[in-house]
C-alpha cells in the first residue's frame, strides 16, 4: 500500500526546511520539496484568472501533500504487453464526499531505465463515458515515450455511485439539479478542473515525469475540462481540446443552445419548472449557466480566457456542424485567440516582422475544423492532436 507521512499544511507550503516523503510500493522514494508546491499565484495575476479560480476553488484549499492510494484494477481493462499500469486514486478534496477520491490510472512504457523523466499527456473522456473511453489513446501514446493519464470525471465510471432505479448517466444528471436547486457542488465543469488541479500536484511530485512537458487533451466535456485547467494552471504546456470549445454567451443570444442544452437536459427541465417558464428560453439557458457555473458569461468565457493560454502550444479540434460548439461562435474567439498570441509573440521578440511572428504563431497556435462533421470525435482530430503533442513534448530539450 501506499503511505504518506509528514505534516498537511494546506495551501501556505511546506514552511522553511520541512521536507514530507512519498513513499510508493517501495520502489521509490521522493521528497517532495518546497518548489514541488504549485501555489498558482497565476491564478491571481488576471481578472480572468481570478474569476475562475474562484468559481473552481469555491471556498477549498487543495489537499496538500497529495494523497493517493492504490485500488484494485481487476475491474479495469487489460494492458499491452511492454507497457506498466498504475492503478490508483487520488483525493481532491478534504471531507466524506463521495466525489474525494478520484479513480487515476497511469500508463508508461517498460523499455525506457529508472531515472528518465517522460512527457506527460492527460486524456479526459466525454459525457456518459469513463476513462476506459482513454485506454487505446493511452496504451498509444505509452508505447511512444509518454507516461499517460487517465481520470474518472464527477459522478463517472467509477465515481458513480449506485443509486436504485438510476443509470450511471442521470445520476449524473440528477448531481447537475441538485447543483442548480441546492448546491454547492458544481460537478458539470468546474468541480472537474478542480480535480485537474490536485492530479497536476501529484504528477510534479513523481521523479519519473518531466514537469516542463505536461500535455493535456479531451473530448466534449473532457474538452471543456481541458480549456478551463490550461488556462488556470501554466503547468500545463500543451493543450489540446477536441470539441468543447465553445462560446456559451453567443449559444445564448443567438439562441443556438439546443445541442448543449441536450447533453444535461435534466437541469434545463428543472429550472424551466422552477422558473414557470412554458418553454425553455435563453433566459433559462443563462439562469442555469450562472447558478452551476458563476461567473461564466460574465469573466471567463471563451472569448476572454482562452487568449490567456498564449503563448503556450494550443490546438482547438472541432467539427463544421458540431451544433454543441457552432463554429459561428468559435471564429470570433479564434480572432481574439490569435491576436493574444501575437501580442506575446512581439513582446518576447521585439522588432521582429509580421511575416515573422505569424509563421512562428503557426506553429504554437492551431484550430483543425473537420468539414462535414457534427459533435463528434474522429480519427483526423486525433491525428492531429497526436502529431502537435509530438512536436511540442516529444522534441528534444
Amino acid at each position: 500500500m501506499l503511505t504518506t507521512t509528514g505534516l498537511r499544511l494546506g495551501t501556505l507550503g511546506l514552511g522553511i526546511g520541512l521536507g514530507i516523503h512519498l513513499l510508493y510500493k517501495s520502489r521509490w522514494l521522493s521528497t517532495i520539496s518546497r518548489a514541488a508546491y504549485h501555489p498558482l499565484q497565476d491564478a491571481g495575476s488576471h481578472p480572468v484568472r481570478k474569476a475562475l479560480m474562484d468559481a473552481v476553488s469555491r471556498g477549498r484549499t487543495r489537499v496538500w501533500p497529495p494523497q493517493i492510494k492504490e485500488v484494485n484494477g481487476q475491474t479495469r481493462l487489460p494492458v499491452k504487453g511492454g507497457l506498466k499500469v498504475e492503478d490508483l486514486a487520488y483525493r481532491s478534496e478534504r471531507g466524506g464526499s463521495s466525489q474525494a477520491w478520484v479513480p487515476l490510472r497511469i500508463m508508461s512504457s517498460t523499455t525506457e531505465g529508472k531515472g528518465v523523466r517522460k512527457p506527460v499527456v492527460i486524456f479526459l473522456h466525454p459525457t456518459g463515458h469513463s476513462m476506459r473511453t482513454e485506454h487505446e489513446k493511452q496504451e498509444s501514446y505509452a508505447a511512444a515515450g509518454y507516461l499517460t493519464v487517465a481520470i474518472d470525471c464527477r459522478y463517472h465510471g467509477e465515481r458513480c455511485p449506485a443509486v436504485p432505479g438510476q443509470e450511471p448517466r442521470q445520476v449524473y444528471q440528477e448531481a447537475i439539479v441538485r447543483a442548480w436547486r441546492e448546491g454547492p457542488e458544481r460537478p458539470f465543469l468546474l468541480d472537474n478542473v478542480w480535480d485537474i488541479l490536485a492530479l497536476l500536484d501529484y504528477l510534479c511530485t513523481r521523479p519519473d515525469v518531466d514537469t516542463s512537458r505536461i500535455g493535456i487533451t479531451g473530448t466534449s466535456l473532457g474538452g471543456m475540462h481541458s480549456w478551463l485547467a490550461t488556462v488556470l494552471d501554466s503547468r500545463i504546456a500543451v493543450s489540446a481540446p477536441m470539441i468543447g470549445v465553445q462560446s456559451f454567451n453567443f449559444a445564448v443570444e443567438s439562441g443556438q443552445f439546443q445541442g448543449r442544452v441536450e447533453s444535461i437536459s435534466n437541469v434545463f427541465s428543472a429550472a424551466q419548472s422552477d422558473m414557470g417558464k412554458s418553454s425553455l428560453d435563453s433566459e433559462v439557458v443563462a439562469a442555469v449557466w450562472r447558478k452551476i457555473m458563476p461567473g461564466l458569461l460574465e469573466a471567463y468565457d471563451a472569448g476572454q480566457s482562452l487568449p490567456l493560454i498564449a503563448p503556450r502550444p494550443l490546438l482547438v479540434a472541432n467539427g463544421e456542424l458540431d451544433h454543441r460548439c457552432p463554429m459561428e461562435g468559435v471564429y470570433p474567439v479564434w480572432k481574439v485567440t490569435q491576436a493574444a498570441y501575437m501580442t506575446a509573440y512581439r513582446q518576447e521578440h521585439p522588432g521582429s516582422s509580421k511575416e515573422a511572428a505569424e509563421q512562428a504563431v503557426a506553429q504554437l497556435l492551431k484550430l483543425y475544423v473537420e468539414p462535414g462533421v457534427g459533435h463528434k470525435e474522429t480519427p483526423g482530430m486525433n491525428k492531429e492532436i497526436r502529431q502537435f503533442m509530438d512536436q511540442h513534448l516529444l522534441k528534444k530539450q
